[in-house]
């Protein structure tokens, strides 16, 4: 079978990683197909996966616009020369477009609501065979799409780690006294539009009112000013988990990194304006294992909701609320390889994920196993 991948974000990478060497595996033709943002292209050649790079991504509504466009031709053409049997990938316009005018089936993974990313949605949804997202998720009119499954994306690359493991890392990095992680996210992504997080006065209080108890590290998707070089942490992206794990607490205004933080068992808080609009949070928030604070409340309950983690702070009971979430969760790497094992299989393709639209039932012959931990070891 030909299978096209396109991976358009760090985090595409870690989630179809095991699906792109389960496919590799079974004698499948693989196809990369990525776009240059962050650590993506770096990330493929630290997994060893061969890709081929075909955009990048462009600042300003009308470059971005642009550079869709030529998107499109790109992908149109090697599907034409490729001709997968089915495409994979996230929710993006040169993807699901293309193959939609050559019929070629699309396995399209979700976990925005649509709300937060309208215009994306907007472009692409119409155009999917199926969308696999959270029962979380709102799809809004394209619902009818959607196969559902409890968790998150994140918890096909995230796995608890072994404390062994999380030792050896922070020795490597010489991060040995206890520490507090703040990751500063670049917001520049089109849906971040006006959003807000992190601003350099807050990063100084913040520090200002941590260090005298923890050494505090930043990762930081932009530039910041030449006081905060010491702190910034320049480390592998294979190590970043095991770090997170090790930390006292992770404060960031990423939505992706906190999810990470929270399945990892790391006491965390996120700072954005997107607090209150995402529907994977509720539970998260609900249950004790993510907290989130709006720019809206003020700087002063951002470190007043710090200091009450800090001062309540019981990662073996932070943990256990996280074990009991997790319980519930779907493991959605062998979900997704179980679902191309299908479609393999299957004369008929398209007709086949078009049939696994609202299918709410699929999802719970794969649970989540709590005690498969990550026991990788830093070389």
């Amino acid at each position: 079978m030909n299978i096209l991948f396109e991976v358009r974000h760090p985090a595409h990478v870690h989630h179809f990683n095991p699906l792109i060497k389960s496919a590799m595996s079974c004698g499948d033709q693989v196809l990369v197909m990525a776009t240059e943002k962050e650590i993506t292209t770096e990330l493929l050649r630290e997994y060893e996966i061969p890709f081929r790079l075909y955009g990048e991504n462009k600042k300003g509504v009308f470059n971005k616009v642009v550079e869709i466009l030529k998107q499109d031709v790109k992908m149109l053409r090697v599907l034409q020369k490729f001709k997968p049997d089915v495409v994979v990938g996230r929710p993006s316009h040169p993807l699901v477009f293309a193959s939609w005018l050559l019929n070629i089936p699309s396995l399209i993974f979700a976990e925005d609501d649509v709300n937060t990313v309208f215009f994306n949605a907007l472009v692409a949804h119409p155009f999917a065979s199926v969308i696999v997202a959270p029962s979380s998720t709102n799809l809004w009119r394209f619902s009818n799409r959607k196969l559902s499954y409890h968790g998150s994306q994140k918890l096909a690359y995230i796995r608890p780690c072994e404390e062994s493991a999380v030792r050896a890392v922070r020795e490597k990095y010489g991060m040995l006294k206890p520490y507090i992680i703040l990751r500063i996210s670049s917001l520049s992504a089109s849906h971040d539009r006006m959003a807000l997080g992190f601003n350099e006065q807050i990063i100084d209080g913040l520090i200002t009112r941590l260090e005298p108890k923890f050494e505090v590290y930043i990762s930081s998707e932009k530039p910041l000013g030449e006081r905060f070089k010491s702190r910034l942490i320049k480390v592998l992206n294979k190590d970043i988990h095991a770090l997170m794990t090790g930390a006292q607490m992770f404060i960031s205004d990423s939505q992706s990194m906190t999810i990470e933080a929270a399945y990892l068992g790391v006491p965390n808080i996120r700072f954005s304006s997107f607090v209150g609009k995402i529907n994977a949070f509720k539970e998260l928030e609900q249950t004790g294992i993510s907290y989130g604070i709006h720019p809206d409340q003020g700087e002063s309950e951002l470190y007043r909701k710090v200091f009450t983690i800090i001062s309540d702070l019981d990662r073996t009971d932070f943990k256990k609320r996280r074990d009991e979430v997790l319980e519930t969760k779907t493991d959605i790497t062998k979900m997704s390889v179980n679902l191309l094992s299908e479609i393999r299989l299957r004369e008929n393709k398209k007709r086949y994920l078009i049939e696994l639209r609202g299918n709410d039932q699929l999802h719970q012959k794969f649970r989540f196993t709590i005690n498969d931990v990550d026991s990788r070891m830093p070389r």
